[in-house]
């Protein structure tokens, strides 16, 4: 299957014709924020009266300025025709033995439809690995998907750490990582993880729950244990967030093989960043030649719908990216009621 997307080249037009981007605004009567999407190729949507006055104005043609090209980002699933994914587990109790989390599984059937139309030879599910060789080995020869918080998934751990080139559940190779999880209860899994946030960056954060990015923002969560998350109010919302990492030919492989990471502070952030992916996939190729790696961390809202423990995944907005093209600020809305991991 080609998937392709539908361009806008205005940009060299611009230059071409030696025109600034506020002047062209406003000698054809469009809104300066509408003409910058267009310019960045970063719109959802543009009314077919700014395209006729842009294009009228330039003296152009449609076929000037739109343009289908082929994006490459599901190529190496397609090409193979194959797709793991690596999934985590809790333990309720010993006689229950290990489960999948109900908000990882939710985010890995948003994925599986779209990747079956690609891998339709193979694909497969390991859950509950921990060896971190086999993992290693693994990323280096398949196509990965891997789907949990580090709470949740120890390969998210392990793979996470090792792409940094830190040891995995080690607190002292933490400031290897460009980002942590702030989580505010500290049990042996956060006290030992590597991706836990140092000391350092909770002093800077004021001690708040949520990602935080080296150098750069603390996207927020809203934390509460089981007891207290039953004591809300039916209809109140709160935020969640999580992490998107997509690397071409990972540790250094000579394979054209890719491994996606989705790991949420928190469930709900685990499928919002699963919907990040499925949404925004066109944004998340690597394209610079000095790494072939890109991530984000996306903020996520939901509902607490009834008196229970059940979540209400609402929608996602992008607020960090790197090494891709510059952050599309559109929200999609996605309704999904989901259990409390």
């Amino acid at each position: 299957m080609k998937t392709r997307i539908l361009k806008v080249n205005l940009r060299k037009h611009l230059k071409e014709k030696q025109l600034s981007q506020n002047a062209l605004a406003a000698q054809i009567g469009i809104a300066p924020p509408t003409l910058a999407k267009m310019l960045n190729d970063e719109w959802e949507y543009v009314s077919r009266d700014s395209i006729e006055r842009t294009i009228d104005y330039l003296g152009l043609e449609v076929a000037d300025v739109f343009q289908l090209v082929n994006v490459e980002f599901w190529k190496p699933i397609e090409d193979r025709r194959q797709c793991t994914f690596l999934r985590g587990s809790h333990a309720h109790r010993p006689d229950e033995g290990m489960t999948i989390p109900g908000p990882d599984n939710d985010a890995t059937q948003l994925v599986v439809p779209f990747v079956r139309r690609l891998a339709t030879d193979s694909v497969r599910y390991i859950d509950h690995e921990r060896d971190e060789e086999k993992l290693i080995e693994l990323a280096k020869q398949e196509n990965c998907i891997v789907i949990g918080s580090p709470k949740s998934n120890a390969a998210t751990e392990i793979l996470l750490s090792r792409f940094f080139g830190a040891r995995p559940f080690s607190e002292e190779d933490r400031p290897r990582i460009p980002f942590g999880f702030c989580w505010p209860e500290i049990t042996e899994v956060e006290k030992n993880s590597s991706l836990t946030c140092s000391d350092a960056a909770r002093k800077r954060t004021g001690m708040k729950p949520g990602i935080a990015v080296k150098g750069g923002p603390l996207v927020e969560a809203d934390y509460a244990d089981h007891a207290t998350f039953f004591q809300w109010a039916p209809g109140r919302r709160a935020r969640d967030c999580g992490l998107v990492l997509v690397a071409n030919r990972p540790f250094n492989t000579t394979e054209y093989v890719k491994l996606i990471v989705l790991a949420g502070f928190s469930g709900v952030g685990t499928i919002a960043a699963a919907d990040a992916l499925i949404e925004d996939f066109r944004y998340l190729e690597p394209t610079s030649e000095k790494e072939n790696f890109v991530w984000g961390v996306v903020q996520a809202w939901y509902n607490k719908p009834a008196n229970d423990d059940t979540r209400e995944y609402k929608r996602f907005r992008w607020k960090y990216r790197t090494g891709i093209a510059p952050i599309n600020e559109k929200s999609p809305v996605k309704l999904k009621r989901i259990r409390r991991q």
